[in-house]
């Protein structure tokens, strides 16, 4: 067990250490759906204590600003899209997603200030549905990491998140962890139709609740094998990758859906858990998307429940 100070270290992200380490790596801010239609209105966005808004731009183009305008601090989730930017609400200064200024209305016309004035801007990429950004404080970001999952078809790919009301090493260590399963995961019953392919696991986890670890460094995080008794000649293995800082690959069977998790620190206390379900050679069917997608809502209605 981590002591007070380590745990701290280890955990908080709000003008913490972590939070500056982590900074430097891309990571999801939003899902693509959340920015639906170009031009529309903003939305708000949270990430290590830090708050941002982003939108989409009339050509479809997502910017991620800081939250407040530099002018008077006022917030721009109030703004306008009027669709080659976005206008504050306090005095019509208006910028695009790279930061740009793009008017000064209180301004003569033929003032040099709106060359001078910029919003601060981070770069973004969409890819699996996501909007994935750089916070960090390098002018020049590092090279988005190449996942199998990025440059999927959209039909081979379905990303959804979810609120957790913990720090993010919490959820992050849960999907890490392998031994849980034979307790929180444990069949009750016999399973029904195994479309993520887990029977096995359901089989030997019940029977096996101590499984042996392997931990290998790799160039990427962690390779963390799990084995546990099998058949009578065998054993069965569980191998789960961790992607440095905040990512995970959850084990599969062989040419079934593929499952990531990202766990991306909201601040001290909560984070976002992004699901990505994804098949390498073929669209998701409809039995996959669907259980995945039932997943989703059923937790928005268990959470709309909790809050009411």
């Amino acid at each position: 067990m981590l002591g007070t100070e380590s745990n701290d270290l280890l955990t908080r992200v709000d003008g913490a250490p972590m939070g500056d380490m982590i900074s430097r790596f891309w990571q999801p801010a939003a899902l693509s759906e959340e920015l639906p239609r170009p031009g529309g209105p903003p939305i708000r966005v949270k990430l290590l204590g830090r708050q941002f808004i982003a939108f989409r731009d009339e050509t479809g183009s997502v910017g991620l600003l800081d939250s407040r305008c530099p002018h008077r601090s006022v917030d721009l989730f109030f703004g306008r899209n009027e669709g080659d930017g976005l206008r504050c609400v306090y005095h019509g200064w208006k910028f695009n997603v790279s930061g740009r200024c793009l008017d000064l209305p209180s301004e003569p016309a033929d003032s040099r200030m709106k060359a001078r004035i910029t919003a601060k801007a981070y770069p973004v990429k969409e890819a699996a549905s996501m909007i994935w950004a750089y916070v960090g404080p390098e002018p020049t970001p590092p090279k988005m990491s190449d996942l199998e999952l990025m440059d999927l078809p959209a039909g081979h790919v379905y990303s959804s998140k979810r609120l957790m009301t913990c720090n993010y090493m919490q959820a992050l260590e849960g999907s890490i962890d392998t031994a849980h399963l034979t307790f929180l995961h444990r069949s009750m019953k016999p399973a029904g139709k195994d479309v993520f392919g887990v029977g096995d696991l359901l089989k030997f986890s019940d029977s096996d609740g101590a499984p042996k670890f392997f931990c290998n460094d790799t160039p990427y995080g962690m390779a963390i094998s799990a084995r546990r008794n099998g058949d009578d000649d065998s054993y069965y293995w569980r191998v789960t990758q961790w992607l440095m800082p905040l990512g995970v690959l959850v084990p599969t069977a062989p040419d079934m859906v593929c499952r990531a998790n990202f766990f991306i620190p909201i601040d001290d206390t909560n984070c976002w858990w992004y699901r990505i379900r994804y098949h390498l050679t073929r669209p998701l069917t409809s039995d996959e998307h669907d259980l995945v997608v039932g997943a989703h809502v059923l937790h928005h209605l268990l959470r709309h429940d909790q809050v009411a």
